[in-house]
């Protein structure tokens, strides 16, 4: 390649690892936050304190906010990256990228057949879980939908059947809660068996960090840096002046929200 092709390609593969590594750092905050949230619900049922548990949760719900915005920020960038290169794109590169793909594809079935008992025993252990679960479900679907058709669970005597509208609400708040947990369980279930497909993400991860630092090392060794630089922001090809040195493998997460510090909070609101 020549130096202006690797500094293209080098850019393309910065921002494909930026975004592969946010989101699964995206994807780390679905089980804690999933976890907290269910740890409060069942504290307020049990008037228990759950100031701490709240205050865990919304720290972990502002970085999580701020993740996100950096992935609105890096999606549409690279999404300007590949429109830009789009209008002139060479053989080499192409070359280049149609080969990352290929053996990505292979590192990522050979990583996927090494696990696959793993995997197959979080599917049984979710489908398990699930299953005995379904038992305790389809008596609330009974419960409730003979309460909408006018029956009760319990005996009514005939000096309480003027009560029998707030009775009925009353058996909703004290069996709801419980539903709610097992609910929750089987969220924490599937919770976990994403947690588990979510490693391809890292191996992704590790398959891009090898070819970014083999090209960021490259571009390192030439006498003009000018070709290591970012190209692309969110709205096109960056000015001159705020082109900035790309990033070592070790640190391009680092690079990424510090990148994100640059936009607006409005850049991440929907339209």
């Amino acid at each position: 390649m020549t130096s202006q092709e690797l500094h293209i390609t080098a850019n393309i593969l910065y921002l494909l690892f930026a975004n592969s590594i946010i989101e699964y750092k995206i994807k780390q905050f679905t089980t804690p936050i999933a976890r907290l949230q269910s740890t409060v619900r069942a504290g307020l049922d049990s008037y228990k304190n759950v100031g701490h548990e709240i205050a865990t949760l919304k720290t972990l719900l502002d970085r999580l906010s701020y993740v996100a915005g950096a992935r609105t920020v890096y999606a549409q960038t690279l999404s300007t990256c590949m429109t830009e290169y789009s209008k002139n794109p060479t053989p080499m590169i192409e070359s280049a990228i149609a080969a990352l793909q290929l053996d990505a594809q292979v590192k990522l079935r050979a990583w996927a057949d090494s696990h696959i008992t793993e995997t197959f025993l979080q599917l049984q252990k979710s489908s398990t879980f699930i299953n005995d679960t379904l038992q305790h479900l389809q008596g609330v679907v009974r419960l409730h939908k003979g309460m909408s058709e006018g029956g009760m669970p319990i005996e009514i005597s005939p000096e309480d059947e003027a009560n029998r509208s707030l009775i009925a609400l009353s058996i909703v708040l004290k069996n709801n809660p419980e539903v709610i947990a097992i609910n929750e369980e089987i969220i924490n279930t599937l919770n976990q068996t994403t947690d588990h497909a979510a490693l391809i993400i890292q191996a992704g991860i590790d398959i891009y960090k090898d070819y970014y630092a083999a090209l960021y090392n490259k571009l390192m060794s030439l006498d003009d840096t000018r070709y290591a630089t970012t190209l692309f922001s969110m709205y096109g090809e960056l000015p001159q002046e705020y082109k900035s040195l790309l990033p070592d493998a070790d640190h391009v997460f680092e690079h990424a929200l510090q990148t994100t510090k640059l936009y607006t909070q409005t850049e991440f609101l929907p339209s």
